[in-house]
C-alpha cells in the first residue's frame, strides 16, 4: 500500500561501496556502455498485480470498455439503542471526486447487495470476492452523470438499514452488518467517490437513517466507515510493444537487463535508464499524483522487490531513472540481476496509465535507452 512505500531520492546514495564511488560529472578515464550502440538488451514483462486499496481516499466504482471497478462499503460504529425501531428511510449518500475513467460526460450504474461473508476490507483484492461473498438480492441502485463534486443520493432497503441497526443492539442478530458492494449494471464510465479516508467529514459517505421509536422519530446522520474498491481488465488492453503501468488493476512492468558487455566488478560511474512515453495510449489525469518509482527485483516467480523505491524524473515525454548503487550491487554480485520493478504511486488512487514504447517498437528513438558508465578497477 501506498502508506508503506519508502522513497530513495531520484539519484541513490550509495554507502558501503562509496570507496569507489566516482562523481557522474566526472568522466576522466571512463568507458560507457550504450543500449543504442552497444550489446545492452533490454527487455520488457508487463502483469497484473491486484492491489488492496483500503487506504485510498478514492472508491471506484463502474464500467469503461473492458474495465470494471466495484466498491465495498460498511458503516461502523452504528447507535446500539435503536432496536426495535421503525425504519422510515434510509439513504446512502456519497460525494464525488471529480474523477473519472475514461468519459467525464459518461453514465456511471450500478446496483448494492448485501456482502454475507467476513471479509476483512484491509487485505482483500480483486481475486479474493467471489460470488459467494454476495447476496444476489438488490438492496439499492444508482444510474447518472454525478458532476462537479456533487452528491449522489441512494435509496436504500429500509430492511437492511433496521437490520444493521438490530446488528448493533445485538451481534447475536441473523443478519450481521458485513457492508456492501457496489456492483456495475451497465453505464460507460468509472467515476471515484470520497471514502472515511478524506479529512473533511462533510465528504465522507454517509448513512441517513429517519427511525421512530417510542413515538420519537430521529434522523441519524452516520459518517464512520471503511471500504476498498476493486477493479480489474484483460491483459489485452495492453498496446503491443507497450511498458504498461496502470494504477487501480494494477498493471506492473519488470525491466530486465542483460549485462554480459559489462566487465565484471568495475566501478559504475553512472547508470542512466531512460523511456519515452507513448501519450496517445497513456491516460493521466491532471489532479493526480504523477509520480513513477522503481525497485530492485528480489523474487521473479512472485515478482517481489525490495522496500525502497526510486523515484522517475520527468522532462516533457521523457522519463529517466538512475540507479549506480542497484548496478553496482549487480555487477558486483552482491545481489542478483533480476531486474527493475515499475509502478505508479497513484496505484491504490485511480486508473491512470502510464504506457511507454517498449524494448521491441519499431521506431527505435522511442525505446528505452540504458547508459552505463564505469572506471576499471586497478
Amino acid at each position: 500500500m501506498l502508506s508503506s512505500l519508502a522513497f530513495y531520492s531520484c539519484e541513490e546514495q550509495i554507502s558501503d561501496l562509496g570507496q569507489n564511488y566516482i562523481s557522474p560529472d566526472d568522466t576522466l578515464g571512463t568507458k560507457i556502455l550504450d543500449s543504442k550502440t552497444d550489446s545492452l538488451t533490454i527487455s520488457a514483462n508487463n502483469f497484473k498485480h491486484f492491489i488492496n486499496t483500503f487506504l485510498s481516499s478514492n472508491m471506484l466504482v463502474g464500467n469503461s470498455g473492458n474495465y470494471q471497478a466495484r466498491s465495498l462499503l460498511k458503516f461502523t460504529n452504528l447507535p446500539s439503542n435503536y432496536d426495535s425501531a421503525t425504519i422510515v428511510s434510509a439513504k446512502v449518500k456519497l460525494k464525488y471526486t471529480n474523477y473519472f475513467y475514461k468519459e467525464s460526460s459518461g453514465t456511471v450504474s450500478f446496483d448494492m447487495f448485501r456482502l454475507i461473508s467476513p471479509l476483512n476490507f484491509s487485505t482483500i483484492t480483486n481475486d479474493s470476492i467471489s460470488s459467494s461473498n454476495i447476496d444476489n438480492t438488490i438492496q439499492g441502485s444508482f444510474s447518472g452523470n454525478p458532476t462537479d463534486s456533487a452528491v449522489i443520493s441512494i435509496n436504500l432497503n429500509n430492511q437492511l438499514a433496521k437490520d444493521w441497526l438490530e446488528f448493533a443492539a445485538d451481534t447475536n442478530h441473523s443478519v450481521r452488518n458485513r457492508g456492501i458492494i457496489m456492483v456495475p449494471n451497465g453505464g460507460n464510465a468509472i467515476k471515484g467517490f470520497y471514502t472515511s479516508r478524506i479529512d473533511n467529514e462533510n465528504f465522507r459517505p454517509v448513512l441517513e437513517v429517519i427511525v421512530t421509536k417510542n413515538s420519537d422519530t430521529d434522523t441519524l446522520i452516520l459518517r464512520e466507515s471503511e471500504s476498498v474498491f476493486v477493479s480489474n481488465a484483460p491483459n489485452s488492453e495492453i498496446q503491443p510493444d507497450r511498458i504498461f503501468l496502470q494504477s487501480g488493476v494494477a498493471f506492473r512492468s519488470i525491466l530486465q537487463f542483460g549485462l554480459s558487455k559489462l566487465p565484471t566488478n568495475v566501478i559504475i560511474n553512472d547508470a542512466l535508464l531512460t523511456l519515452t512515453l507513448d501519450t496517445v495510449n497513456s491516460y493521466i489525469t491532471s489532479t493526480s499524483d504523477q509520480r513513477l518509482v522503481a525497485a530492485m527485483v528480489t523474487d521473479t516467480s512472485t515478482k517481489s522487490d525490495s522496500l525502497g523505491f526510486i523515484t522517475l524524473n520527468k522532462v516533457g515525454n521523457v522519463y529517466s531513472i538512475r540507479f549506480i548503487f542497484i548496478m553496482q550491487n549487480w555487477n558486483s554480485g552482491l545481489t542478483p540481476n533480476l531486474g527493475l520493478a515499475l509502478r505508479n504511486v497513484s496505484e491504490t488512487t485511480n486508473m491512470d496509465i502510464f504506457s511507454f514504447f517498449g524494448p521491441t517498437y519499431a521506431d527505435t528513438s522511442k525505446i528505452p535507452r540504458l547508459r552505463i558508465r564505469y572506471t576499471l578497477r586497478n
